[in-house]
């Protein structure tokens, strides 16, 4: 059993603030958890209750050490972030990566300013499908722990290194290291299908309705643009992201 005190803490971490504070955050369901394990992100504990039961968490634990504690169905309805709690809640360390771990990589992914959870968690999961080396996230872009993100990326957020508050100086340091910065331009850019993306690079996806700030936009190496139907707009910012990790991890 758990105690009140504990619950509290627990559930304070559905903050961004205490998770920033504690170091820690919180996963939900057998699909990130077990995908999070696997990946050797081993949980430093996981709250189970009755309606996920007893088999069902030695399967996903696999003899592994790992500490179990049992919730109540009340306590896992109030520590879960869902409507219909899936039973098993997993307590994590922060997953952030060391900034000067990215300097070995040959393609990395910024997003610059993107605010919606749903999309940030797609494009880590699209920049693993593309073997991106890393996702950077700037100052203004999302939370990497908000619930949404985290169910979004499928789990992949446990396969490829990740970095927050990534600003334009950082970026501008990557440039000495021979890194070409490229950003998304409709009107300015050089059309994809008609380049080749430099050997070390760095793709920068901006905030869907405003697109990459101007600090930012003015330190780009290379504009580009993906052609599309002139009766469209524009794409959706994970769309676009998968089209341009394609085109620059094409010929890798």
């Amino acid at each position: 059993m758990i105690s009140n005190a504990r619950l509290k803490y627990l559930t304070s971490l559905k903050q961004k603030k205490y998770r920033q504070k504690e170091g820690q955050f919180l996963i939900e369901g057998v699909n990130l958890i077990r995908e999070a394990i696997e990946n050797q992100r081993i949980p430093k504990e996981l709250f189970y209750s009755v309606d996920f039961g007893t088999k069902n968490l030695d399967a996903l634990v696999n003899n592994r050490d790992v500490k179990t504690t049992f919730l109540t169905t009340p306590q896992m309805k109030k520590l879960s972030d869902v409507t219909t709690p899936p039973g098993i809640i997993g307590l994590m360390l922060l997953l952030d990566s060391p900034f000067d771990e990215f300097s070995s990589s040959d393609k990395l992914l910024y997003l610059d300013d993107v605010s919606d959870p749903g999309n940030a968690g797609t494009l880590i999961r699209n920049a693993c499908a593309f073997g991106m080396g890393g996702v950077l996230f700037s100052p203004d872009s999302c939370e990497l722990y908000n619930p949404k993100l985290l169910r979004s990326t499928a789990g992949y957020v446990f396969q490829t290194k990740i970095a927050q508050d990534i600003d334009r100086k950082q970026l501008k340091e990557l440039q000495k290291l021979g890194f070409s910065l490229i950003s998304t331009d409709l009107q300015d850019g050089l059309p994809i299908n008609e380049h080749k993306c430099p050997a070390k690079s760095v793709l920068i996806l901006g905030n869907e309705p405003r697109g990459i700030s101007d600090d930012v936009n003015r330190i780009a190496d290379i504009k580009v643009k993906i052609p599309i139907a002139s009766d469209v707009d524009s794409l959706n910012v994970a769309a676009a992201g998968a089209v341009l990790m394609y085109w620059a991890t094409r010929e890798q």
